[in-house]
């Protein structure tokens, strides 16, 4: 299979062309590390570190609305297993796990999306085949 594109110019215009998502921010974090500063050890050393971040809420919301998605979403948790009894059960997405039933179970008068920002950083709504399929939707992930 040819690249769509022949050189590195030409891969970055298809990169800019790309519908740009969620925008980015950038926050400024001082941090204090355990050792010494070399121009006064008595006090540790430190540094200015940037934090580049998307909001996770909006990032869910472009999936969630992207109509490519529409038949690989899913909002309940499933039950699937290798075998036709039932006895070898499939652990390969977030809602094929125990820990969505459980969640589903605890929280019945919250809505289905119930996510701390921990937990969406381990979930994923679209499958992995789906979401790692070339969509240019994927970027939305790069910001957790």
């Amino acid at each position: 299979m040819q690249p769509s594109f022949h050189n590195s110019r030409s891969f970055l215009q298809k990169i800019d062309a790309l519908p740009p998502g969620p925008n980015w921010g950038c926050e400024m974090f001082e941090i204090t590390g355990d050792e010494p500063d070399e121009r006064d050890p008595s006090k540790k050393r430190t540094e200015v570190v940037e934090l580049w971040r998307r909001d996770p809420v909006e990032c869910i919301r472009e999936l969630i609305g992207n109509p490519a998605f529409r038949e690989h979403m899913r909002y309940a948790p499933e039950h699937i297993y290798k075998d036709d009894k039932g006895k070898e059960q499939v652990f390969d997405e977030t809602w094929t796990g125990e820990w969505w039933w459980k969640t589903q179970v605890s929280r019945s008068v919250e809505p289905l999306f119930h996510f701390s920002y921990i937990q969406l950083t381990r979930s994923r709504l679209i499958s992995t085949e789906t979401f790692t399929a070339g969509c240019y939707y994927r970027t939305c992930y790069t910001g957790f």
